[in-house]
């Protein structure tokens, strides 16, 4: 009797730990990177950053990151214009932010190169 209920605690505590990310998770939103495309190769120094977010219950706004750098928060837009780029590599990534700018997970990064 205290293996099989041994058995259902090992079984049951990784399913509940699963659910509760699942579930915490869920509601936070989603965001995809429209423009650039990985790995486009863009001309000029400047670029229009295109994406969608999908708010669901927590989420309100993004924050954009230049090759790691903090750029600032995007606010009701679903585009975003760089300046002022290098020649060579780079990576944008947009974070999903709640109300008092607290990351809340989902995100999305892409590379691109500018020549």
């Amino acid at each position: 009797m205290k293996r099989k209920l041994l058995i259902a605690a090992i079984i049951a505590i990784p399913l509940a730990l699963f659910l509760l990310v699942a579930t915490s998770q869920a509601g936070m939103g989603k965001v995809t990177i429209v423009k650039p495309e990985e790995g486009e190769v863009i001309q000029g120094t400047s670029y229009t950053v295109e994406f969608e977010l999908v708010k669901v219950s927590r989420g309100n706004h993004l924050h954009l990151f230049l090759d790691g750098e903090h750029v600032g928060p995007v606010m009701k837009k679903s585009k975003y214009k760089l300046t002022n780029l290098k020649k060579g590599p780079h990576t944008v990534m947009l974070k999903l932010a709640d109300k008092d700018h607290a990351y809340l997970g989902p995100q999305a990064e892409t590379s691109f190169v500018v020549e």
